[in-house]
């Protein structure tokens, strides 16, 4: 399977850390701290915000996501 990209590599992240974007990282990582996981796995990494948090928690984080970074599968 191969997948074309359909917008300019960057473009996606102009105005990516809204305040609002903010208050969903908070919701997202409180959701996962309360049920004391040791590993989470997060699909659509965005910038890694909510998953460097986690894995400065302790907890192991696996990711996946369409784009070519180092964690993306």
């Amino acid at each position: 399977m191969s997948f074309r990209v359909r917008v300019p590599t960057g473009h996606c992240f102009q105005g990516y850390d809204t305040k609002e974007k903010f208050i969903g990282y908070w919701h997202q990582t409180d959701k996962v701290l309360k049920t004391n996981p040791e590993k989470v796995v997060e699909i659509g990494l965005g910038n890694k915000r909510v998953s460097n948090y986690l894995e400065n928690q302790g907890i192991e984080v696996v990711t996946a996501d369409m784009g070519k970074g180092p964690k993306s599968y």
